[in-house]
């Protein structure tokens, strides 16, 4: 039936097999698919002979009709060259027209997504959609983001949750693990500058009674709150020593 098949001198199961009329070809086994290869460690090397270039390397290449009936390539996946003994893989797709890079693991391990140069474990340029009932994203043994139907769950570690700067050098805001938000300063302390809210109505280190609630300025005498209306200064609270100052724009001054 024009079948080919090659065997050992001495063996009874083909090595090479030319399946004619599937149109198949089997490496270690008689094909069940279009190319077939099997063994106990199969390996299959796309080497490229060319003079090294970074940014160059083999590719595996899919292609197929479009709606006009035109082949097409609908995807890649190259083996790129980054360095004398780097490498990474780039995942190219189609989209209006032309192929084009939607994803990179470099040689490091990071992946991007959108971006080329990625600069952490996972670097996404680009929206993230969390389109499922239920989403949770985990990290050191514990939920860090949970997403569902009514509300987002944000969980910090043993220490709290911090917002912070882009360059990673100070904290903006501290949520702590006791229920204290902390805006300007990093430690419920009666010490240091910032706006401290006591999530439980805790005493303070320097106070005998609860309140819930410290601004503090340090350094000087002068407006602690300023209240604005559209834009414009309608009054402020000051201090000057042990004074506390209720300022309006008028010459209305509460008293006790």
């Amino acid at each position: 039936n024009g079948d080919i098949s090659f065997y050992e001198d001495t063996g009874t199961t083909p090595k090479f097999f030319w399946d004619a009329s599937a149109e198949s070809l089997g490496i270690g086994i008689s094909p069940t698919s279009l190319l077939h290869l099997e063994s106990d460690t199969p390996v299959i090397t796309l080497r490229d002979t060319s003079a090294y270039s970074a940014g160059t390397g083999p590719y595996i290449q899919f292609q197929g009709l479009d709606s006009g009936s035109t082949n097409r390539v609908f995807g890649q996946i190259y083996g790129l060259s980054n360095g004398s003994n780097s490498g990474e893989l780039a995942f190219y797709t189609r989209n209006s027209g032309s192929t084009a890079e939607a994803m990179r693991i470099d040689s490091s391990g990071n992946v991007g997504i959108g971006t080329s140069s990625p600069a952490s474990k996972l670097d996404v340029a680009g929206n993230i959609n969390l389109n499922t009932t239920n989403t949770f994203i985990t990290g050191a043994g514990h939920n860090v983001l949970q997403v569902d139907a009514t509300k987002t769950y944000l969980y910090g570690g043993t220490g709290g949750i911090q917002v912070r700067t882009a360059d990673n050098a100070s904290a903006l805001v501290d949520i702590t693990n006791s229920g204290n938000l902390l805006v300007g300063k990093t430690s419920a302390t009666d010490s240091t500058d910032g706006i401290w809210i006591d999530g439980g109505g805790r005493l303070f280190s320097t106070n005998t009674s609860n309140y819930a609630a410290q601004f503090r300025r340090n350094g000087s005498n002068g407006v602690v709150v300023y209240f604005l209306n559209d834009g414009a200064v309608a009054g402020d609270i000051s201090i000057s020593g042990t004074t506390t100052a209720y300022n309006t724009s008028s010459d209305y001054r509460l008293k006790t």
